[in-house]
């Protein structure tokens, strides 16, 4: 599993910006953030239902074995 983007620095700031350019490139960080945290989210759906199969998987394979006869 991927790790999680790092925040932009920028965007928690406290005040007005500066100027255009500090604005443009804090909203280009912001954008770049969000894209990669929905990657980052995407991975985590896939990975959860991986493990969801896994682990019915595992329940299905356990109640087959306790339904057999001893």
């Amino acid at each position: 599993m991927g790790q999680p983007p790092s925040k932009p620095d920028g965007a928690e700031g406290f005040g007005a910006f500066v100027n255009e350019f500090d604005f443009q490139q804090c909203r280009d960080e912001v954008e770049e953030y969000r894209r990669r945290m929905r990657a980052y989210l995407e991975c985590l759906r896939e990975e959860s239902e991986v493990a969801l199969r896994d682990i019915n998987r595992v329940i299905d394979a356990f109640k087959r074995r306790a339904r057999e006869p001893g």
